[in-house]
Protein backbone atom coordinates (compact mmCIF):
# COMPACT_ATOMS: atom_id res chain seq x y z
CA UNK A 1 0.00 0.00 0.00
CA UNK A 2 2.51 2.67 1.08
CA UNK A 3 4.35 2.23 -2.37
CA UNK A 4 1.25 2.68 -4.39
CA UNK A 5 2.45 6.78 -5.12
CA UNK A 6 5.54 6.23 -5.96
CA UNK A 7 4.97 3.11 -8.08
CA UNK A 8 2.31 5.26 -9.70
CA UNK A 9 4.50 7.98 -10.48
CA UNK A 10 6.93 5.33 -11.78
CA UNK A 11 4.82 3.80 -14.03
CA UNK A 12 3.69 7.11 -15.72
CA UNK A 13 7.13 8.56 -16.10
CA UNK A 14 8.15 4.65 -17.80
CA UNK A 15 5.42 4.41 -19.84
CA UNK A 16 6.95 6.16 -22.89
CA UNK A 17 10.12 4.17 -22.24
CA UNK A 18 7.92 0.51 -23.36
CA UNK A 19 7.54 0.15 -18.87
CA UNK A 20 4.64 -2.07 -17.49
CA UNK A 21 3.65 -1.73 -14.15
CA UNK A 22 1.53 -4.87 -12.82
CA UNK A 23 0.53 -5.37 -9.55
CA UNK A 24 -0.66 -8.73 -8.44
CA UNK A 25 -2.50 -8.97 -5.24
CA UNK A 26 -2.62 -12.51 -3.72
CA UNK A 27 -5.80 -11.63 -1.25
CA UNK A 28 -8.58 -14.15 -1.65
CA UNK A 29 -10.61 -11.39 -0.40
CA UNK A 30 -11.76 -9.34 -3.47
CA UNK A 31 -13.78 -6.93 -1.40
CA UNK A 32 -10.58 -6.32 0.51
CA UNK A 33 -9.06 -6.03 -3.46
CA UNK A 34 -11.93 -3.51 -4.54
CA UNK A 35 -11.59 -1.51 -1.70
CA UNK A 36 -7.70 -1.02 -2.18
CA UNK A 37 -8.04 0.21 -6.08
CA UNK A 38 -10.86 2.38 -4.57
CA UNK A 39 -8.98 3.95 -1.49
CA UNK A 40 -5.12 3.99 -3.24
CA UNK A 41 -6.58 4.49 -7.23
CA UNK A 42 -3.26 2.44 -8.00
CA UNK A 43 -2.23 4.29 -12.40
CA UNK A 44 -0.81 1.18 -13.11
CA UNK A 45 -2.54 -2.59 -13.99
CA UNK A 46 -3.50 -4.95 -11.16
CA UNK A 47 -4.68 -8.18 -11.09
CA UNK A 48 -5.55 -10.93 -8.47
CA UNK A 49 -3.45 -14.43 -8.56
CA UNK A 50 -3.62 -16.82 -5.05
CA UNK A 51 -0.81 -19.00 -6.78
CA UNK A 52 1.32 -16.93 -8.19
CA UNK A 53 3.41 -16.44 -5.42
CA UNK A 54 4.43 -20.11 -5.75
CA UNK A 55 5.95 -19.77 -9.61
CA UNK A 56 7.83 -16.72 -8.52
CA UNK A 57 8.92 -18.03 -5.01
CA UNK A 58 7.67 -14.82 -3.77
CA UNK A 59 7.60 -15.84 0.36
CA UNK A 60 7.76 -11.93 1.80
CA UNK A 61 5.14 -8.82 0.65
CA UNK A 62 6.13 -6.65 -1.09
CA UNK A 63 7.91 -7.90 -3.61
CA UNK A 64 8.73 -6.99 -7.12
CA UNK A 65 10.18 -8.31 -10.09
CA UNK A 66 11.63 -6.92 -13.03
CA UNK A 67 11.16 -8.60 -15.68
CA UNK A 68 12.75 -8.67 -19.18
CA UNK A 69 10.47 -8.53 -22.75
CA UNK A 70 11.33 -11.78 -23.00
CA UNK A 71 9.16 -12.90 -19.80
CA UNK A 72 12.90 -12.89 -17.48
CA UNK A 73 13.52 -12.03 -14.46
CA UNK A 74 16.53 -9.63 -14.31
CA UNK A 75 16.22 -8.51 -10.67
CA UNK A 76 14.30 -9.03 -7.15
CA UNK A 77 13.46 -6.45 -4.53
CA UNK A 78 12.71 -8.35 -1.48
CA UNK A 79 11.31 -5.24 0.32
CA UNK A 80 9.18 -2.44 0.11
CA UNK A 81 11.04 -0.30 -2.49
CA UNK A 82 10.42 3.79 -3.12
CA UNK A 83 9.99 3.48 -6.69
CA UNK A 84 10.95 7.73 -6.97
CA UNK A 85 14.58 6.86 -5.34
CA UNK A 86 17.18 7.59 -8.17
CA UNK A 87 19.26 4.65 -6.88
CA UNK A 88 16.26 2.32 -8.08
CA UNK A 89 15.55 4.25 -11.06
CA UNK A 90 19.03 4.00 -12.27
CA UNK A 91 19.05 0.86 -12.03
CA UNK A 92 15.74 0.15 -14.04
CA UNK A 93 17.10 2.68 -16.46
CA UNK A 94 20.26 0.48 -17.04
CA UNK A 95 17.62 -2.33 -17.88
CA UNK A 96 16.27 -0.70 -20.27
Amino acid sequence: MEETPSLSKFAQDYASRGVVVMAISVDSNDQAYRKFLQRYKPQFLTARDSQIHRAYGTFVYPESYLIDASGKVVYKIAQEADWGSENLRALVSSLL
